[in-house]
């Protein structure tokens, strides 16, 4: 059995390690660029199959991939603080050129200091995949979050 010393020792180790985890993630912007790359990479895969017609939008993953390349795009952004974003839903994909796709959702977003703190708030945006259909040309995101108007783009 585990003594309450221990067990309490054993947390403020495990939020030390989170601590010191977060913030040599935030003072690398390799780190976070790599981040981003590979949820660009997931998010135009998942695209290129809806293209292909394999799938369809509802039973794709694609909310799990904006979900994870919003919070990573978040990271990068020059905002007061951090956002992070906690899923994606009610996904309206309408293709508009042979690559190009206008995205509508609406998205769970909070600043990572609260994450209690949580407001579903809508974002739209234009994706252009590459030709070999393994990655995003480009994008642009709007997510309009309170008074904040976040921007989230590939050029």
């Amino acid at each position: 059995m585990f003594s309450v010393a221990s067990v309490e020792a054993l947390i403020m180790c495990d939020e030390y390690k989170s601590d010191r985890y977060f913030e040599k993630l935030y003072s690398s912007k390799l780190r976070i660029s790599r981040g981003i790359l590979r949820m660009e990479r997931h998010g135009a895969l998942t695209l290129s199959a809806i293209l292909g017609n394999q799938f369809n939008v509802e039973n794709s993953s694609l909310a799990s991939d904006l979900e994870w390349l919003f919070s990573w795009k978040l990271k990068a952004c020059h905002t007061p603080e951090y956002y992070w974003c906690d899923g994606v839903e009610e996904i309206v994909l309408n293709q508009i050129g042979k690559y190009e796709f206008q995205i509508t959702a609406t998205l769970w977003i909070g600043p990572e200091a609260n994450v209690n703190n949580l407001n579903k708030e809508n974002v739209t945006g234009n994706v252009v995949l590459k030709p070999t259909g393994k990655g995003f040309k480009n994008y642009h995101f709007t997510i309009n979050y309170g008074n904040d108007r976040l921007v989230l783009t590939k050029t």
